[in-house]
């Protein structure tokens, strides 16, 4: 018997109301259902659909490439609602890139008409009034850890100095002229924009969007629950924005989840976990574009517990190479042991971010 496929747009209507887990188990039922599962992904997280009232398809694009060419990353409510397939009205767009990576993003968004904005603050340096000299400056204080931190030519682990927000180093705000609501946040870090994407508030946000995929680091607990694990709550603004996603239709999780954390069936289990992983949510995006497959699955990280506050931590320290081209988040000692005696000093030249994501992927977590 000949199948019957159901046109696009009834399919939206009902893929609308189905979560990922049950979208993923629907589409390996038959081939019939993969490839109306495989269509819809590609007309439900389309970028053009979240990213519309900042760029035009020739602008996405282009941004896309900067990605590839900076590792910046989309954030924060944007990239939830492309997951969530969801709008937020009056949402900014947030940009995580490494500092020294900042500059080409920061100046072909001047060159595409929009406007930086300086801080207002009469306490803010001179150098920041300026888009040019502001995308080169740099507290002293952080320069000179970092200066220390470069003087390293041989693979090193480093350690975290702190959490939260703390952890970015400039934010840079651009406008749309003649549109108030259109805004873009350029935030900027020393190692890595994935330290910012650990440190945000709950894992609800803890979501981004490479130049090639889309990942959520806790889809169980995000988009089948409804629940967010609360992280850092006593940081200064935490209650105004767990007020904002509970509006939004999140169970903030702040008690409790000491009782659940040690089964492995949690949305919020402890334990190891690395970008891509089975618990993790990758969806691929559409239109492919040319470029070498990112390697954003070499990162991984560790939810553990403090046993005294009884509240989640993530754990992780960076790891720095002369053969890579970024720094990489590394959750265990285990893994630091291994990486260490798996991975060569030095090479001729060439990076060896490929091989790092291999190595990776084949330990067990």
């Amino acid at each position: 018997m000949k199948e019957m496929l159901l046109p696009s747009t009834t399919d939206d209507a009902i893929f609308d109301n189905i979560g990922p887990g049950d979208l993923v188990r629907y589409s390996r039922t038959c081939k019939a259902a993969r490839e109306a599962v495989s269509s819809y992904n590609r007309r439900a997280f389309n970028l053009e659909r979240v990213l519309s009232r900042y760029f035009t398809p020739t602008q996405i694009t282009k941004l896309r490439e900067l990605q590839f060419e900076t590792g910046a990353l989309i954030s924060g409510s944007t990239a939830l609602q492309l997951l969530d397939r969801s709008h937020y009205e009056n949402s900014d767009l947030d940009l995580y890139v490494t500092h020294h990576s900042c500059k080409p993003i920061g100046l072909w968004l001047q060159s595409i008409g929009y406007q930086y904005e300086p801080k207002s603050t009469g306490r803010a340096p001179l150098a920041l009034r300026k888009l040019e000299t502001a995308l080169e400056y740099v507290d002293p204080l952080e320069r000179l850890k970092e200066h220390l931190l470069e003087g390293r030519k041989d693979h090193s682990f480093l350690d975290r100095s702190a959490s939260g927000y703390l952890r970015v180093l400039n934010i840079y705000d651009f406008k749309k002229p003649n549109d108030n609501n259109v805004k873009i946040q350029l935030m900027t870090t020393w190692h890595t924009p994935l330290e910012c994407v650990l440190n945000f508030h709950s894992t609800c946000v803890m979501n981004f969007i490479t130049y090639d995929k889309a990942f959520s680091l806790y889809p169980q607990g995000t988009f089948n629950e409804r629940r967010s694990l609360a992280y850092l709550p006593t940081i200064q603004g935490r209650k105004e924005v767990y007020e904002k996603y509970t509006d939004r239709g999140w169970k903030i999780v702040k008690n409790g989840w000491w009782r659940e954390c040690d089964d492995p069936n949690s949305a919020f289990a402890i334990g190891l976990r690395r970008v891509g992983d089975a618990h993790c949510w990758t969806v691929p995006l559409s239109p492919k574009l040319d470029l070498p497959e990112s390697t954003m699955e070499g990162n991984t990280w560790c939810l553990d517990g403090n046993i005294e506050t009884e509240t989640p931590e993530m754990v992780f320290r960076f790891f720095k190479s002369p053969i890579l081209s970024t720094r990489y988040l590394v959750g265990t000692r285990e893994l630091e042991e291994g990486i260490s005696s798996c991975f060569p000093e030095r090479t001729s030249g060439l990076k060896w971010d490929k091989y790092f994501k291999e190595l990776i992927e084949s330990f067990p977590l």
